[in-house]
C-alpha cells in the first residue's frame, strides 16, 4: 500500500514495485510496476506506470505503458494514454483517451530506478 486509507499526501512519489493507494493522494506516480487506486480513493495528478486500474477517483493524466483498467465505481476527468484500455460498465470518463502502440511508444515514460 502506498497512501493508506483516511491518509493524505501530497508530492512526488516512485515506486519500484506494485503499489495501492486507499487514501488522498495529491501530485505525480512514477511506478515501474502496476498501480491501483481503490475505490473511494481520491488521486490528482499525473501517474505513469507499466498497469494503472482504477476503482476511485481521479484528475489528471494517465499514461500506462500497457493498460489502463477502470473498474465499474471509477471516476476519471483527464487525459488517458495506453496501449490498452478497458471501460468497465459503470466508469464515468471526462477527457481525451489514446490507445494503441503510437500512443505510447513515441513517449516512452520513464523507469524507476
Amino acid at each position: 500500500m502506498l497512501v493508506g486509507s483516511g491518509a493524505c499526501f501530497e508530492g512526488l512519489v516512485c515506486c519500484p514495485r506494485a503499489a495501492r493507494i486507499d487514501g488522498e493522494l495529491v501530485g505525480d506516480v512514477l511506478a515501474n510496476d502496476r498501480i491501483e487506486i481503490a475505490e473511494g480513493a481520491r488521486v490528482r495528478g499525473r501517474i505513469e506506470a507499466e498497469v494503472i486500474v482504477i476503482a476511485g477517483h481521479f484528475e489528471g493524466e494517465l499514461f500506462a505503458r500497457q493498460a489502463i483498467e477502470l473498474l465499474p465505481s471509477a471516476r476519471v476527468e483527464g487525459d488517458l494514454r495506453a496501449r490498452e484500455l478497458t471501460a468497465h460498465e459503470g466508469c464515468c470518463v471526462s477527457g481525451r483517451c489514446n490507445t494503441g502502440a503510437a500512443a505510447v511508444d513515441s513517449d516512452r515514460a520513464p523507469q524507476v530506478r
